[in-house]
């Protein structure tokens, strides 16, 4: 089981509250208001196929029945060359702290241990969409 970065919840919680203090009350917020979307790339990343793809764990929150549409595209220098790739997945977002895991399948060159460029984009919808992104270098082991 991987644990939380105290950080990460921090964060989460502090741009709840602040989200919470900068909409205005009343009964219908909730129809108005647009999605909750934040996001942070978690490391280390696991080789998967001896290079061809990394596992990449994603701390997600957003509002509970929304759709998250989570995007991860991976940059890192092999010797002379650079390997790079993407992944994408669907789930449903529950309210609370949610590890999401990626599938980041390289394009030509593979991946190996080491450091790695990580962009994340998080897209949550309901009848209107909000998008959140993060950038970090993360870790890439043979093991989880």
């Amino acid at each position: 089981m991987r644990r939380v970065p105290l950080i990460a919840a921090g964060i989460a919680i502090a741009g709840g509250l602040g989200l919470a203090f900068a909409l205005p009350a009343g009964a219908v917020v909730g129809q108005a208001s647009p999605p909750v979307a934040a996001v942070q790339v978690q490391s280390p990343g696991v080789l998967q196929a001896r290079g061809a793809a990394v596992a990449v764990p994603v701390l997600v929150v957003c509002s509970p029945g929304d759709t998250g549409f989570l995007s991860l595209s991976l940059t890192q220098r092999v010797g002379s060359d650079i390997a790079s790739g993407s992944g994408f997945t669907q789930f449903s977002c529950t309210g609370s702290l949610q590890i999401v895991d990626v599938t980041v399948t390289a394009n030509g060159k593979a991946f190996r241990k080491g450091t790695a460029n990580a962009h994340a984009e998080l897209t949550v919808c309901d009848f209107t969409c909000s998008t959140a992104t993060d950038t970090r270098t993360i870790e890439i082991t043979n093991k989880g």
